[in-house]
């Protein structure tokens, strides 16, 4: 059913994001087999389409941006995903991290702790960072593990 939603996803939305098309899979997955979509996206990536893990995922209640990644390049008990005060105290605790913050090398931005460049960075009308749709789509190549 997986193939057979993002054909038809790929055949009727072509200009939809790759993260949009993942998303509607999933909201077509849960309906049809009348699960949620969590639970719909936990089953994928227990079936191997580990691509689902950057989609529909929450930090305090707040929904980050979805994401991209490279299949082989996350292992399943491995997140980009981090809350702001986590990561303040790897920060911290990191000389390492500590440094390249204070150089302004590495920000946080969105649930994510990202190199800061305006390759992967912008700020929005709002004044508010955020990330690009380029990040979005190459989250390993920005955002720290």
């Amino acid at each position: 059913m997986y193939s057979q939603f993002l054909n038809e996803v790929n055949f009727f939305n072509i200009e939809q994001s790759e993260t949009g098309k993942l998303e509607y899979v999933i909201d077509k997955l849960a309906d049809f087999f009348n699960v949620s979509k969590q639970a719909a996206k936990i089953r994928l990536i227990d079936l191997g389409y580990t691509a689902v893990t950057g989609i529909n995922n929450y930090i305090n209640k707040d929904k980050i941006p979805n994401y991209l990644i490279k299949e082989e390049t996350i292992s399943r008990d491995h997140t980009y995903i981090i809350d702001f005060i986590d990561s303040v105290r790897q920060v911290k605790t990191n000389i390492n991290l500590s440094r390249l913050s204070k150089e302004g090398k590495i920000t946080y931005v969105e649930g994510f702790l990202v190199v800061n460049s305006q390759k992967y960075v912008y700020i929005n009308d709002d004044g508010k960072k955020k990330l690009t749709q380029y990040a979005l789509e190459n989250i390993e190549e920005c955002a720290l593990l």
